[in-house]
Formats: C-alpha cells, structure tokens, sequence
C-alpha cells in the first residue's frame, strides 16, 4: 500500500477534516517540544464558506495582513476588516 492510499483509507475511515485536524495537533505538539510552537500548517474553513478577499496588498509578495496571500476570507471577515 502506497502512503497516499494508505492516507486515503484513513480520512475514508473517519473524515477528511479529522485527519487533518489530527496532524495539525500532532504537529503543533512535536513543535512544541523542540520549542517551536506556531510553526505547523493551520486549518481553516472550507472553501465554500470562503469569499475573494479583497483587501490592498501590503508587501512585496502580493500578500494582504487580512489574508496572508490565500486570497480567500470568511464573509465576516470581507465584511467587518477594513
């Protein structure tokens, strides 16, 4: 069995948003214990909760302080962040 089907049985098993809610933790965790906490990938909302962000670019990277360059907010977000 190859990895990605190995972790395609798995998130069959008990959810695509588990899985990865499960190795941000465990990620956040190991971090942790080599002191460094925040490193690990995030998760947020799925895309079809999402909209276009539309903030001004800040940096030289084409990324926004609202959206960090995802391009993509919450509509609260688009609505309430000037």
């Amino acid at each position: 069995m190859t990895e990605r089907e190995a972790v395609e049985n798995l998130a069959h098993a008990i959810g695509y948003g588990r899985v990865m809610q499960i190795c941000m933790e465990l990620w956040r965790a190991d971090l942790a214990r080599i002191g460094c906490e925040g490193a690990e990938l995030t998760l947020g909302p799925c895309a079809a909760m999402m909209v276009p962000c539309r903030h001004p670019v800040t940096d030289a990277n084409g990324h926004c302080k609202v959206c960090c360059g995802v391009g993509r907010v919450t509509k609260w977000v688009a609505e309430n962040v000037k």
